[in-house]
């Protein structure tokens, strides 16, 4: 068995069913504002393989700092268990404490990084992995034949290279997320948790629900994330994305409208 958090990106569990895995769920407490500490996990990964983490975690902005993950990175490498550290939205908050450097020196880390979330490029479909050498080579025997496009690398290269942009995309996100998270609090009737990257989960505290509430901003052209699918959370939670200010004043004055 395979440990992953429960809420979190749902496509761990598909993936390791797909190939004959099974998954172990570790349940994020929502009294605790779905925070757990790193001793936890490592209560948990007794008799299990791997270990998923999103960070921060989707949807609910969980983070882990540095010095927690490399007490996580040290006690999986003494019991020889698969770490697989998703840092997709590391980018937005925390870009400082990335694994990468670490992933590289071992043979059971792997870092997962993307560009469809910070650079906003999810056409392209680009990403990456960073892993000891063994790691990558095993994993190379089991890769699609077609590799990435031409046109994604060169976008991914130029992107990489240009620190400035980086810098203004970093500091315009998370002016935007602060003001976000301040209309959210607000509103009466919403709760939402603080968030550690470009999205916010809130959750419903009204006789509404988040697939009622879907429906009705989807009639206003405003889509949000129903969370009520997710392992761990229920129709009472949604997530909202952090966009530009015109765009999250609208989405503010229709939530305000349907709650």
């Amino acid at each position: 068995p395979s440990l992953i958090f429960a809420p979190t990106f749902f496509e761990y569990e598909r993936a390791l069913k797909a190939c004959g895995g099974e998954p172990k769920f570790l349940f994020l407490k929502e009294s605790q504002g779905f925070s757990i500490s790193i001793q936890k996990i490592i209560e948990a990964i007794k008799d299990v393989e791997a270990v998923f983490i999103c960070n921060p975690n989707n949807p609910t902005g969980t983070f882990f700092p540095e010095e927690e993950l490399f007490e996580l990175v040290k006690i999986t490498k003494e019991r020889k268990i698969s770490l697989i550290l998703d840092e997709s939205y590391l980018d937005f908050k925390h870009s400082g404490e990335s694994l990468i450097r670490e992933a590289q020196g071992t043979r059971h880390l792997l870092v997962l990084r993307s560009f469809t979330k910070f650079f906003a490029i999810a056409g392209l479909r680009l990403g990456y992995g960073v892993g000891g050498r063994r790691l990558i080579e095993k994993m190379a025997h089991f890769k699609e034949p077609w590799t990435v496009n031409c046109l994604a690398q060169t976008v991914g290269i130029y992107l990489l290279r240009n620190e400035e942009n980086i810098k203004k995309i970093r500091e315009a996100v998370n002016k935007e997320t602060e003001f976000l998270f301040g209309q959210l609090s607000r509103i009466g009737g919403l709760k939402p948790y603080s968030p550690e990257a470009n999205f916010i989960l809130v959750r419903i505290e009204t006789d509404l629900s988040s697939t009622k509430l879907q429906e009705d901003l989807a009639k206003k052209g405003i889509l949000i994330r129903d969370c009520s699918n997710f392992a761990g959370l229920n129709d009472k939670f949604f997530r909202v994305a952090v966009r530009k200010r015109e765009e999250n004043l609208r989405l503010i004055d229709s939530l305000r409208e349907a709650i």
